[in-house]
C-alpha cells in the first residue's frame, strides 16, 4: 500500500510532527517574544528575564508543542476571520481553554498553553494584537457556536468530525 503523502504548505492534516516543529520556528522567528505562555516578558502576573525566555522558548519546540498547534489549527479552521480585530469577545487564554474542552473529552490533548494557541491562530492565518494574551480577528459568533458545543454529549462527533483519524 502506498503510502500517504500530504501538502504540507498549509495543510492542518498534516501529521508530521517534525513539520508542525517548523511551524512553530517559522512564527518564533517571525516574533521573538513569543513562548509557551503567550508573547513577551510576562503580565501582570509572571514576569521572566531575557534568559527565562529563552529557556522556555527552546522547550516551545517539542513534540508537545507541534501537537497542540495542530490540533488548535484543526479547530481554527472552523472559525470565521472579520476585517478587525474582536475585542468584545475571549482573548487567547480564554480561547485555549475552549480548545481544551473540545480535546480533552476526545483523549486526545489535555493542555493547550496560551503560547500554542497564539501561534496556531497566527499559522492559520489570523492578526493579533500582540499583547500576552491576544485578541484576535475572530468571528464571536463563529467561536460561540464551538463554545456551546463543547458543554454537551455531540463534543467528541464534533472533534472526530474536524480531526482527522490517527
Amino acid at each position: 500500500m502506498a503510502e500517504v503523502q500530504y501538502d504540507t504548505s498549509n495543510d492542518f492534516e498534516c501529521i508530521d510532527l517534525e513539520i508542525w516543529r517548523q511551524k512553530v520556528q517559522e512564527e518564533m522567528d517571525k516574533d521573538p517574544l513569543l513562548c509557551h505562555d503567550g508573547i513577551g516578558l510576562g503580565s501582570n502576573t509572571i514576569k521572566y528575564t531575557k534568559d527565562e525566555l529563552a529557556s522556555r522558548r527552546n522547550k516551545f519546540l517539542s513534540d508537545q508543542t507541534a501537537m497542540a498547534v495542530r490540533h488548535c489549527c484543526l479547530i481554527l479552521a472552523h472559525v470565521s476571520k472579520t476585517k478587525t480585530i474582536n475585542y468584545q469577545g475571549a482573548n487567547s487564554y480564554g480561547l485555549k481553554h475552549v480548545v481544551e474542552r473540545i480535546t480533552t473529552p476526545a483523549f486526545r490533548l489535555n493542555y493547550i498553553s496560551n503560547g500554542e494557541f497564539i501561534t496556531a491562530a497566527r499559522i492559520a492565518g489570523f492578526k493579533d494584537d500582540g499583547r500576552f494574551n491576544c485578541d484576535f480577528n475572530m468571528s464571536k459568533k463563529s467561536w460561540n457556536a464551538i463554545s456551546k458545543a463543547r458543554g454537551n454529549k455531540h463534543i467528541v462527533s464534533f472533534y472526530d468530525e474536524i480531526v482527522p483519524k490517527l
